[in-house]
Parts: structure tokens; sequence; C-alpha cells
């Protein structure tokens, strides 16, 4: 079954195939359950992913007792409640856009740098999104947010200059017979700017 629409219902108990169509799409329901062996839920694969926006709000509530329970789909009662789940062999497939988490720094940020170079190029950092600077030191507090607001090649621009300093170096140290190198270089990961961002519900 292809789901093509945007649809609010009590709960969603799948049997064979229910794949999301290649749109924006919103679904609210108390539960989606995906059961049995031959059951499958799939939004996007991991060859073709889903690069659309998928808006899906649980609205079941906590289960303690089939009596108590918001949803109301026989046999499923304390299973129901705010839970989107493959049991008894079903299949749950979620494959969104492919996005770097983390990268590392390419060289030293000095305090009061207002860019940032990574090791390594990245997967869908773009400008407005936010970051995160992991701290140098064992202050974790000076790990330091900042939001890109231009892309060179491995070189991001921030918004604001940094307040401390975070480093990214190879140092080589002197063995008698193996040199060994080193890398100190801290962590920089990214999420969604906030205008992309769902509200808390």
């Amino acid at each position: 079954m292809l789901l093509d629409q945007d649809i609010n219902v009590d709960s969603i108990i799948v049997g064979g195939t229910l794949r999301f169509a290649r749109q924006n799409i919103n679904v609210s329901a108390c539960s989606i359950i995906a059961d049995g062996p031959a059951a499958r839920i799939e939004i996007g694969t991991e060859q073709n992913r889903f690069n659309q926006k998928a808006v899906i709000t649980l609205t079941g509530g906590v289960c303690t007792a089939p009596s108590n329970c918001q949803c109301s789909v026989a046999g499923h009662e304390m299973t129901d409640g705010n839970i989107i789940s493959a049991i008894n062999g079903g299949v749950l497939g979620i494959h969104g856009a492919e996005v770097t988490s983390w990268s590392k720094l390419g060289a030293t940020a000095a305090a009061g740098s207002s860019s940032i170079t990574l090791a390594s190029p990245v997967v869908g950092w773009g400008v407005g999104a936010e970051i995160m600077i992991t701290s140098s030191t064992s202050n974790w507090n000076q790990g330091e947010t900042r939001v890109i607001t231009a892309i060179s090649g491995q070189t991001l621009t921030l918004n604001a200059p940094l307040t401390h300093t975070h480093v990214g170096v190879q140092q080589a140290t002197l063995a008698p017979q193996e040199p060994t190198h080193m890398e100190f270089r801290h962590a920089c990961g990214s999420w969604p700017p906030e205008s992309q961002r769902d509200p808390p519900r």
C-alpha cells in the first residue's frame, strides 16, 4: 500500500507493506505497528533515501492495562500508546537524507576566530545549520555552538567568533625505532537549523 496523503487515524497496524510516497507527508496516529513476518513499513530505503519531510505525530497515552489505553485496536492494546515499532518479525525501515553527524577539525581554531576548517568533507551541512565544536580541555563547558553562515570547501564561516581555542593537530612522537603520529582533533557536529526542527509536542 502506498501512503500518498496526510492522515489522522486511531492506529495503524500493518500486515503487508506500507510505503511512504516520495512527498512531504503528515501522519497522526495513536501508534504505528508492523506486525508479522510479512509486515514492512518503508520510509525510503538504504539505496534510495527519503529526502522529503515525514512528520509522524503519535497521539496515544501510556498504557498500564488494556482498559485504560487510548488506542482501540483489539489485540494490540498493550503495545499501543505513543509507539512506532515492528513486532513478531515485522520490519520498520526509515532511511532519511544522508547527513554527516560528526567530523573532526582539520586545523586548530583559535579563540576569536570566526571560521573553522574540517579534516574531511561532510554531507548535508548547509548554511543555517547549527554546529557544536567540542571542548579541547577537561572543562566540557568550553564546547561551543555556532551557526554556519558560509561554506568554502572544508572551511565553515561562523555567525560569531569562538570564545575558546579548539585543537586540531597531528603530532609526531619520536620513538627510537617506530615513530608514531598522534592526532589531537576535536569533534564538530551538526544538526538542522531551528527553522527546520519540529516544535515540541
